[in-house]
């Protein structure tokens, strides 16, 4: 398996992994906000925001953090990241999440970018790269 597929796979195991603890959230705690709703075609659309996205940014940047970018997915699929930079501050590491989740949300661009030329866009502005370990 190459690594574009591995780093596929670490992702969606890694959204599996955030959708459980996001759901064992709201079993607790009500994560999302309503704003209002609209009717479209006969349908009651609810409109709103979630923290969900707070959930993927603390998951990811507790990773980063403590485990050197090392996910629950990417320990499965066997990859990790490392830095082209001598010293990774945690600055770095605060940027390298804040991107990534800024990815996923414009996944259809970043995807895109992914499959097309093999790296992310936080990959590139922090100068990182994710590698195969045994």
């Amino acid at each position: 398996m190459n690594i574009k597929t591995k780093r596929i796979f670490a992702l969606i195991i890694d959204l599996i992994v955030i959708g459980f603890i996001y759901s064992f959230g709201t079993n607790f705690i009500n994560l999302n906000v309503e704003l209002g709703s609209k009717e479209i075609f006969n349908l009651n659309i609810l409109y709103g925001y979630s923290f969900l996205i707070v959930v993927y940014w603390i998951y990811f940047f507790l990773f980063d953090v403590f485990n050197k970018g090392i996910t629950f997915g990417k320990m499965l699929t066997k990859i990790r990241v490392i830095s082209n930079v001598e010293k990774n501050s945690n600055y770095n590491k605060f940027l390298r999440t804040f991107l990534k989740v800024l990815s996923l949300m414009i996944f259809p661009i970043a995807g895109f970018l992914f499959v097309l030329n093999g790296f992310t866009i936080h990959d590139k502005a922090i100068n990182t790269e994710t590698i195969i370990y045994q």
